[in-house]
Parts: structure tokens; sequence; C-alpha cells
């Protein structure tokens, strides 16, 4: 991953574990292992992969409403702000923003879309 596509509070895998990016460095991110935990771990930038967006993932992510256009889940983030299964494959990677479509992929460009949107972390309890 590249450290311009991150930010502080992105969830990214390390390891095949779920981690919390707490600091970015030029080549490192920085994390806890537990909450409240004082001592801050590093891992290289070449070592972190994105979560995919399936929908196992987004269930875990606080929607409004969830519901089905035609063959595909629709998941509502907030009025206006929806999240589109694509019916080929039942991949996650259309992202409807009032009349605008979005690709995405990854968790951590859905919640930076988020962020900048909205103005607020996306709830994601993973």
């Amino acid at each position: 991953m590249k450290k311009n596509e991150l930010r502080i509070g992105n969830l990214v895998k390390l390891n095949g574990e779920i981690i919390k990016v707490e600091q970015i460095t030029k080549q490192k991110i920085g994390y806890h292992k537990e909450p409240r935990e004082n001592v801050m771990h590093y891992a290289k930038l070449c070592e972190v992969e994105p979560i995919v967006l399936t929908e196992d993932v987004m269930d875990m992510i606080r929607c409004e409403d969830k519901c089905a256009d035609g063959y595909s889940p629709v998941y509502s983030l907030r009025e206006g702000f929806y999240v589109k299964c694509r019916a080929i494959d039942g991949s996650l990677d259309f992202v409807k923003i009032d009349s605008t479509y979005l690709h995405i992929k990854y968790l951590h460009q859905l919640q930076n879309c988020y962020y900048v949107l909205c103005y607020k972390e996306l709830e994601v309890n993973l």
C-alpha cells in the first residue's frame, strides 16, 4: 500500500489481523495491538494489506438501512450515500453518492470517502 492512500483511523490487515492505523511515517504505519495500549508498534507499508469490501464487511458497518435493488444488496450509510453490490459476482465495489458512482474496492477507500463527505468517521465494528 502507499502512504498517500491511508489516513489515521483506517482499518487494514497485517499478517491476517485487522489493525487501526494510528500513525503514518514515510515507510511505516504505527498501531496498537490492544486498545489503550501505551506501546506503539510499527509495520512497513509493504506488509500492510487493504480489507476488501464484501457483504460480511458491510454487515459490520453501521448502516441506516439495507435493502435489495433487483438482485443486488444496497447499504444506505446515510441519505444520499449508498453502497451497492454488483449482481454479477457479489463484490461490493460501487458507491453511489447522490447521482455519482465511484469505484471503491477496499474498506479504507470507503472510510476516506465517507470522512471527506460526512466530516465524521464511518462506524465499523470489526
